[in-house]
């Protein structure tokens, strides 16, 4: 068996990228918060939170790796199962 593993410079530049990502996001969800009178405070920590924390997790399951990991070429691959 075989593992190709990515090199630090390959792993900062996708944090960098996902990183932005993540900004970008969680800025036009402000935004969108900012055209509403009142927002509670729960609720802007919330949807920040939702924005942030399941981004990673989400897309590599689904997707094997996020949008900083394709750019960068560090896709994950399901390794075939044998029973």
């Amino acid at each position: 068996m075989e593992y190709n593993v990515a090199l630090s410079p390959h792993r900062v530049k996708t944090a960098v990228i996902d990183s932005v990502i993540i900004v970008v996001m969680m800025y036009g969800a402000s935004l969108l918060l900012a055209s509403f009178e009142t927002v509670p405070d729960h609720l802007r920590i919330v949807i920040f939170i939702l924005l942030f924390l399941p981004y990673n997790p989400l897309l590599t399951s689904y997707f094997g790796g996020t949008i900083g990991h394709a750019k960068a070429g560090n896709m994950v691959k399901r390794e075939k199962e044998t029973f």
